[in-house]
């Protein structure tokens, strides 16, 4: 006997209606058979040879519209599970616990491999973005405001100096006579970039710089800088 439930039912159009309205109203993945797709296979292929054996036209037309009919309930069952199986594995991937208790055995395989692809893809481009999700050490060291120097001794005024210069060197910044660029004031936290003169920024909230008028343009237009003044 042909079984495509948890409770061993007859393959029918009425437990395949039964098991497509459960799907349907469950937002979790539902308990089936383990052999559904594989049952449901079978059951379509009798039905097939009962229509071409079928001598009668009207029974075949019939059988032929009793075999649509189920075909599409199948596929309206295997769309709901697919969309949740698409969903756990998005959710799974952004760190959440998904219900995956009743997958099929082909289920679990399509599953994994798009975990496996989504947290491939995440790691590509967060891999690609690195710097501005972890400034490297020495690109923080030269930009980041040191707090610790905010007390300073009173024979240390060389080193005070050098910290309260407002213009912050880049990483592989190399000096430059007759600067005529704008001096910026930066107004928010920006992650790592390589610039348009292959410097390479690492800005916090509070720098003062001295960037070429084209960069300057760029963070002047999305606020995240102001405009201080312009040497001449």
């Amino acid at each position: 006997m042909l079984t495509s439930s948890m409770d061993d039912e007859e393959i029918t159009y009425k437990t395949l209606r039964k098991i497509q309205q459960a799907e349907k109203n469950s937002p979790q993945i539902t308990q089936i058979n383990k052999e559904f797709y594989d049952n449901v296979t079978v059951f379509l292929n009798q039905l097939e040879k009962r229509l071409v054996d079928e001598k009668k036209p009207q029974k075949q037309m019939l059988l032929a519209e009793e075999s649509q009919n189920i075909e599409k309930i199948i596929r309206n069952i295997y769309e709901h599970r697919e969309k949740k199986i698409m969903l756990a594995a998005i959710s799974k991937a952004r760190g959440g616990n998904p219900g995956i208790k009743y997958l099929l055995p082909e289920e679990k395989m399509f599953f994994d491999e798009l975990y496996h692809n989504i947290v491939l893809f995440r790691k590509k481009i967060f891999t690609n973005h690195s710097k501005e999700i972890e400034p490297d050490k020495e690109a923080t060291s030269q930009s980041k405001p040191n707090r610790s120097t905010s007390k300073t001794e009173p024979n240390a005024e060389k080193n005070t100096e050098k910290q309260d210069d407002p213009i912050h060197k880049t990483k592989n910044a190399k000096p430059q006579k007759d600067n005529t660029n704008p001096i910026l004031r930066i107004l928010e936290n920006i992650p790592s970039f390589v610039g348009t003169n292959n410097q390479t920024y690492t800005l916090y909230k509070g720098d003062v710089i001295s960037m070429p008028p084209d960069m300057a343009k760029m963070l002047l237009n999305k606020k995240a800088a102001k405009k201080i003044r312009t040497d001449h």
